[in-house]
């Protein structure tokens, strides 16, 4: 808008996304517990996205494939559809990963999933403001998410309420971060928690609604 629009700044508003969270269902204890006993692993992580260039699934699967290096064994449950699909099981399969990445496709109890993992992978370069991580928070699930991208460094505070790694090295800096925090279980709940309130904070409508309330009577 300002550099190519030439938008004068002081007409510029921002307001975040507004979410009722009020609407959110609770995940289901009894099929948190079915994927934790189906899924059995060191780690359980998760990654839900379009499976598009962009998104950049593949480097959850190079995650996969750094932790086994590192010893770990893991399972990664891959939630969505595209045209990548077929490109990502010919990489687990030629990374002798089949056993370890899950394609259940769609889904419609994500919440449950999200319940049952320990890390929510997110290696997209292209956001603006994430619905996938507000809904992390909202279950208090850790996230590991790229630096520079969407408003990610607004509301992410490294080791504090998620993790933020460089873009360009995801797999390798992610499994670090696996691999150093995983049993480090306490650590985690608090990670997540902080995280829930940062995203509640931020973007629950009985904060937001202020803003617009407030927006109408403004004059520039």
């Amino acid at each position: 808008m300002i550099e190519r629009e030439k938008i004068s700044p002081q007409k510029i508003i921002h307001i975040n996304l507004a979410y009722d969270f009020s609407l959110y269902d609770k995940p289901n204890q009894e099929e948190v517990d079915r994927l934790r006993n189906q899924y059995t692993a060191d780690v359980i992580l998760l990654c839900i996205t379009r499976l598009v260039p962009h998104k950049r699934p593949e480097m959850a699967v190079m995650t996969v494939k750094k932790l086994k290096e590192m010893g770990l064994t893991t399972k990664l449950i891959v939630l969505g559809k595209g045209i990548l699909m077929d490109s990502l099981i010919a990489q687990a399969q030629e990374l002798n990963l089949t056993d370890c990445i899950i394609f259940p496709g769609y889904v419609n109890n994500v919440l449950d999933y999200m319940a049952a993992a320990d890390f929510l992978l997110h290696p997209s370069v292209s956001e603006s403001s994430c619905v996938v991580v507000k809904e992390a928070g909202l279950v208090q699930l850790p996230v590991i998410v790229n630096k520079g991208v969407g408003d990610f460094d607004e509301v992410i505070i490294h080791e504090r309420n998620g993790f933020l790694v460089n873009s360009d090295m995801f797999a390798e800096e992610a499994a670090q971060v696996i691999f150093k925090k995983y049993l480090r279980k306490s650590e985690l709940a608090d990670i997540g928690k902080r995280l829930e309130e940062s995203v509640r904070e931020r973007f629950s409508i009985t904060n937001i609604a202020e803003e617009y309330n407030a927006l109408n009577g403004h004059v520039i």
